[in-house]
C-alpha cells in the first residue's frame, strides 16, 4: 500500500504469481528493511545510525510515506552535520529540496569547501547549486539569465560586409539534359 515498487509488482504480475519468495537484490542491510517497514506502520524509529539504509529503501521502493519521514528526521531530530545530511540527500533523488535547503544555508566559502570536497562527484544540478552558492558567496555578479536567448543577435559587421545575393538557379540546358530521364516533356 505504501510502496509503488511492490504496487506495481504486484498488480502487474512483473514476478511469476507461483512464487512464495521475492528477493530484494539491492538490500545489504536486514535491519535496515526493518526499519523501513516499521517507519511505514508508524514506528519511529529513525536514528542517526540507521536513516541512510532506510532513506536508501524509501527511495528504492518509492514509498512515500516513508520519504516524508525521513525527510521530517533529518530537519528536525537528526544531530547529523550538514555534510552528512548532504551526503545522505545526494543519495536519494527525493531529497532534492533538502539538499537546496542545505546549500542555501550556507554562510561562508570555508562551509561550502567542507560540505563538498570534491565537485565531480555530484550530479550536474547539484553541481550548478553548488556553483551558484560559490559565486553568490564570494561576490561575483549574478549571471545573465540564458534561458530566451536573442533569436537575432546583433553583430557589428562594417558597413560593405553584406552585399546582394542572387539565386542560383538551375539553366535551361540542365532541364533538357536530364527531363527524359525524369519523365519530363520539355
Amino acid at each position: 500500500m505504501h510502496s509503488g515498487y511492490f504496487k506495481n509488482m504486484f498488480s502487474r504480475r512483473v514476478v511469476g504469481s507461483n512464487q512464495k519468495e521475492i528477493v530484494l537484490l539491492d538490500t545489504e542491510d536486514p535491519m535496515a528493511f526493518r526499519k523501513f517497514l516499521e517507519l511505514i506502520y508508524g514506528v519511529q524509529c529513525l536514528t542517526d545510525e540507521n536513516i541512510d539504509g532506510v532513506s536508501f529503501l524509501a527511495d528504492m521502493l518509492r514509498a512515500k510515506i516513508a520519504q516524508d519521514r525521513c525527510i521530517d528526521f533529518l530537519n528536525e531530530k537528526s544531530l547529523m552535520s550538514a555534510r552528512e545530511k548532504f551526503e545522505i540527500a545526494g543519495k536519494c533523488d527525493f531529497m532534492k529540496e533538502l539538499k537546496a535547503d542545505i546549500i542555501s544555508n550556507i554562510r561562508t566559502p570555508e562551509e561550502l569547501q567542507d560540505l563538498v570536497p570534491d565537485i565531480s562527484q555530484l550530479d550536474k544540478e547539484t553541481s550548478n547549486m553548488i556553483l551558484k552558492k560559490s559565486l553568490e558567496l564570494h561576490g561575483a555578479p549574478p549571471a545573465q539569465a540564458l534561458n530566451n536567448p536573442p533569436a537575432y543577435p546583433q553583430f557589428n559587421y562594417p558597413a560593405d560586409y553584406y552585399f546582394e545575393a542572387y539565386p542560383i538557379l538551375p539553366q535551361p540546358e540542365f532541364f533538357y539534359y536530364f527531363a527524359p530521364e525524369w519523365g519530363l516533356d520539355y
